[in-house]
């Protein structure tokens, strides 16, 4: 379901034509059409598609694979031959192939089938750019070391990102090459840019792509979080296919040239004092005139990326990570990092989705925004909202350590020493659900029992829920009192070493 909303955002962002959107997402660009047909058809809204689960939005398109039409013997080397002759076009040769056979498909159909027979063909082209449409990002194969104050070296991370039209660069040095750092230093490109591209063009990296295959492209959910708010495509490159990212290799060999070269003999001791003398010679790099035309990389930029780029958003991006696949548990929570978060009670025993920022987590059930919680660092504590909790529920959310002491003092001795050794456990949380389970019991087989049962599990040294809740539900606390008399004592004899065997250890 994640890339048929993703085919339906890049939809909307009109700026993509449909083979763009295919060529994304590893889908026919028939399919896209079909969506978009759908879409201005029945006047769909992204307002309509976020209100929508996923049962919901299949039912609206409805999506079908269509059946192909089976293998026609037409000799495509023949056509491709003729369409070298000028004046002979595609269109020409499926009517002269349509009156001499009848099984020829449509022409659509007769079009497609020469595109698959044109691909096996290795034809290589000089790609044309046009003006803020793509970027192309990748990391440089040298690094920069720097001289940590604890004496360790570490190799800088050398990010490019190169606009296709103009060839206006961005170079920053990076600590590493995971997710955080590459999604910061693409909005960090952003704002050297003034504006967005169309499609971002990555390689296959680990903080950018999980898979790139025959089966489609996955992206990391982060990355794709950073396109959707920067309402941009990410297009990644084709494996083994470096000619699909030439202008950025060509980009990092200047960059390794007109950059880290003249800082061969500096000595860095941070990250930002290198990315200072970086932005030093950056500024050179792109004023640098070319040799073959007029102007250069930064009056280029002026003249035709500049003004196609889309405007930054008015809110900064912020990272965020996703957790797939979260089971919300009986008692109305999810976990993460050992601290407790509050989802309505419908969900429960059912999976959600977490979206984690440094400040917030919010909670996903079928790509609807369930709840949301200021993010809490406090182990074994727990976030709750009351009207997550069924009526039955709520009542204990009331309950404190206090409470529970000023309610047992109405109960009796025993019952009191029982909460207290419970609560003064350090996992509070712990205690409290003890505690509550604890009364529930109580209510159900009265106060007097309870009592009782409180008595002989601390005869036993067993004040714990399950032991009180066996003592009830078997009747053990209406049994005689446990006296020291009728406890079963162990005769001395020789085997018996005793406590003093252990005085001289």
């Amino acid at each position: 379901m994640h890339k048929i909303r993703e085919l339906i955002r890049l939809i909307f962002l009109k700026e993509l034509s449909n083979r763009r959107i295919a060529e994304s997402l590893r889908v026919s660009h028939n399919t896209v059409g079909r969506y978009r047909n759908t879409i201005e058809q029945q006047q769909i809204t992204s307002a309509l598609i976020a209100e929508l689960n996923d049962t919901q939005l299949v039912s609206l398109f409805n999506p079908t694979r269509k059946k192909m039409c089976a293998s026609l013997s037409i000799d495509w080397e023949n056509i491709h031959t003729e369409l070298q002759t000028k004046g002979v076009t595609l269109q020409l040769l499926w009517e002269e192939h349509r009156t001499s056979q009848a099984n020829v498909p449509s022409y659509p159909h007769f079009t497609r089938l020469y595109k698959q027979w044109s691909k096996k063909l290795n034809i290589t082209m000089r790609q044309a750019h046009r003006a803020g449409e793509k970027m192309f990002v990748d990391f440089s194969g040298k690094t920069v070391p720097i001289h940590l104050p604890s004496g360790e070296i570490l190799d800088a991370q050398i990010f490019v990102a190169v606009l296709g039209a103009s060839g206006y660069t961005y170079v920053e040095a990076l600590r590493s090459q995971v997710k955080r750092d590459w999604n910061e230093t693409h909005v960090n490109a952003f704002n050297f840019f003034g504006g967005v591209p169309a499609i971002v063009v990555p390689d296959n990296l680990k903080s950018a792509v999980i898979r790139n295959g025959r089966h489609g492209v996955k992206l990391n959910d982060s990355y794709l979080n950073l396109a959707r708010h920067y309402q941009t495509a990410i297009i990644p490159t084709r494996p083994k296919k470096p000619r699909d990212k030439a202008k950025v290799e060509g980009a990092v060999l200047l960059v390794q040239r007109w950059i880290l070269a003249r800082l061969r003999h500096f000595t860095f001791f941070s990250i930002e004092e290198l990315n200072v003398q970086i932005q030093r010679l950056l500024i050179d790099f792109n004023h640098r005139q070319f040799k073959k035309r007029s102007g250069s990389r930064r009056s280029l930029f002026e003249q035709i990326d500049a003004p196609a780029l889309k405007a930054l958003p008015d809110a900064p991006y912020e990272y965020s990570e996703w957790r797939i696949s979260v089971k919300v548990g009986m008692d109305c929570t999810i976990e993460h990092e050992q601290h407790y978060y509050s989802v309505p009670y419908a969900l429960v025993g059912k999976q959600v989705d977490l979206n984690i920022t440094s400040y917030m987590i919010e909670v996903f059930h079928k790509n609807q925004r369930v709840t949301s919680h200021q993010r809490s660092f406090d182990v074994g504590e727990s976030t709750m909202i009351k009207a997550h909790l069924p009526d039955s529920h709520r009542h204990y959310q009331e309950w404190n350590p206090r409470r529970f002491l000023v309610w047992t003092q109405s109960i009796g001795q025993a019952a009191e020493t029982v909460f207290k050794t419970h609560l003064d456990k350090p996992n509070s949380e712990l205690a409290i659900r003890t505690c509550s389970a604890l009364v529930e019991e109580a209510k159900l087989f009265g106060y007097a029992r309870f009592e009782s049962a409180c008595e002989r599990a601390l005869a036993i040294n067993s004040p714990t829920l399950v032991s009180i809740r066996s003592i009830l539900r078997r009747n053990i606390d209406q049994h005689a009192p446990i006296s020291t008399s009728n406890i079963f004592k162990l005769p001395l004899h020789q085997n018996v070493r005793g406590a003093n065997y252990f005085a001289g250890k």
